[in-house]
């Protein structure tokens, strides 16, 4: 994990910057094959241009990999953001990678719902 840290009193995955990535091992998807959200708490204040990659298992999310974003003003004000996983069940590595330059985003927690 390339400059990734806890941030402040270690809640906040913090130092997101360009080509950072870090994998969540056993993410339990549920047992319904169905189609999945991946929700993402997070922050951005270094403006626009950045973006997250999401890979299951290291292969890309079909068609929707790639999540942009939002500046939120400061690296304290975090907004939630959601893109589509597709069908999916079962135990699976889940990897986030950041692009975009310095400060790609802080990130406060993720959620995978139906």
């Amino acid at each position: 994990m390339k400059g990734l840290r806890l941030g402040g009193d270690f809640n906040v995955l913090a130092n997101c910057d360009d080509g950072t990535s870090v994998t969540f091992d056993y993410v339990d998807f549920g047992d319904a094959y169905t189609n999945k959200t991946l929700q993402l708490h997070l922050s951005n204040g270094g403006g626009t241009g950045k973006w997250i990659k999401v890979l299951i298992d290291g292969y890309a999310v079909p068609n929707n990999s790639r999540i942009n974003v939002p500046a939120t003003g400061s690296y304290g004000n975090f907004q939630t953001v959601s893109s589509s996983l597709g069908l999916i069940q079962g135990t699976h590595k889940l990897t986030l990678q950041f692009y975009g330059g310095s400060g790609v985003a802080n990130v406060d927690w993720f959620k995978i719902s139906q």
